[in-house]
């Protein structure tokens, strides 16, 4: 069989020790016919191409799979691309450009979400099949549910200029994950030592079905108990009939405190003597099951000013009004605020997303913004490796080891 000469042809490759140039090589028969056969075999020619053997070719970018995951691991981790850039330099001595790791770090966060959007809806038909089984002997613990979210600019537009969309986040998290402990005043306070966070810019319907994917994994359905604490908007409420039936629901009574200063502020002019005293009575009447008796001091202060703004709080209040027994809640244990939610949004949404913003970045691509959020809660739940990682190798393949 005559055989065409080699082919050779020069490129490279960036790894976690520099960058390694290297020759294609490969061999092909001259005869179409030998050719064909070949195929038939299985062969393609006598010497499989350097890059092929070795998984790269794979690869989406001219890099090894631990460089990707190394600058999407530091781009998330830094303030801006500009800064992770310096770190990738300093740490790894790997030099590529902020529009490349850009890419990468899109490249690798959409590729974990998808893989989170493929389980979630699996999750959602087993539950509408009626496949999903739980124990009929539970856990005597609580899991907690908890829902916040931020306003994140995008690029998108409309009539009116820049479109703002809501960025989501959930926690779940059990009470077989919490430590109490004690400060220099000798005062409780506990800390959660796990976790898991899920975050979604835009659509509720979408982000129920991976909040509802989230609480299974993490043990929703195994304990006596499930706690749904939110700030009891109506998407919510959907969501908590559709996929957590049997979660107490819970007005989050910071999320009400910050509800009823604002109208103490509009109602007394902004005088600040007079609106955080009336504020605290208010806020101490619901926390003391007294929320009859708090709308009826609400209304005796409505003025043509602040009448809209009553009106909709009261309306809101009878709304929630099953998930507003704080004085019950408390005497049984549970928490009444989700001041876990509210430090872990301010991470994975403001902290993030909003920081770059001052570095430059003034709006968001959804799909890109998804992508940070989406590494974001991965590396703060401690699942880098099981989530990332293993989503990124089953996706490229493993390339040989070391690189």
């Amino acid at each position: 069989m005559k055989l065409k000469k080699f082919r050779r042809s020069s490129t490279s490759v960036l790894t976690l020790f520099g960058r390694i140039n290297y020759q294609r090589l490969a061999m092909a028969p001259s005869s179409q016919k030998y050719a064909e056969r070949l195929s038939e075999l299985g062969h393609e020619g006598f010497v499989y191409p350097l890059d092929d053997a070795l998984g790269l070719s794979r690869l989406p970018f001219k890099m090894t799979l631990s460089v990707m995951l190394a600058i999407a691991r530091e781009s998330i981790r830094c303030e801006s691309y500009e800064d992770a850039q310096q770190l990738l330099k300093k740490n790894f001595n790997i030099q590529t450009n902020d529009d490349t790791m850009r890419k990468v770090t899109n490249c690798i966060g959409t590729l974990v979400f998808k893989n989170d959007l493929k389980i979630a809806e699996a999750m959602n038909q087993k539950l509408t099949s009626g496949s999903l089984i739980f124990p009929a002997k539970k856990k005597n613990n609580t899991l907690y549910l908890e829902v916040n979210s931020a306003i994140v600019p995008t690029r998108d537009k409309d009539v009116k200029g820049i479109v703002y969309k809501e960025s989501k986040l959930g926690i779940v998290f059990s009470t077989d994950n919490i430590i109490w402990l004690k400060n220099l005043h000798n005062k409780s306070y506990y800390r959660i030592e796990k976790c898991e966070y899920m975050p979604l810019i835009d659509d509720s319907q979408e982000f129920s079905k991976l909040f509802f994917s989230t609480a299974l994994r993490n043990g929703y359905g195994i304990y006596k108990k499930t706690v749904l604490l939110s700030d009891g908007s109506a998407w919510i409420r959907t969501m908590r009939d559709r996929y957590f039936p049997d979660a107490q629901q819970i007005l989050d009574f910071f999320y009400l405190k910050e509800r009823i200063n604002d109208l103490a502020m509009l109602i007394f002019n902004n005088n600040e003597d007079k609106y955080k005293i009336w504020a605290k009575e208010i806020s101490y009447l619901f926390e003391k099951r007294k929320y009859n008796e708090a709308i009826k001091q609400i209304i005796k202060s409505i003025s043509t000013k602040s009448k809209e703004m009553i009106v909709n709080f009261v309306k809101y209040i009878n709304i929630n009004k099953s998930n507003i027994d704080y004085s019950n809640y408390l005497e049984n244990g549970l928490f009444i605020g989700s001041s876990a939610i509210e430090s872990a949004n301010k991470i994975a949404t403001k902290t993030v997303l909003q920081r770059r913003m001052k570095k430059g970045v003034k709006r968001w691509n959804v799909e890109s913004g998804q992508a940070v959020v989406t590494l974001v809660a991965k590396i703060r739940s401690g699942l880098w490796l099981a989530d990332v990682v293993k989503s990124a190798y089953s996706e490229y393949g493993e390339p040989f080891n070391g690189l």
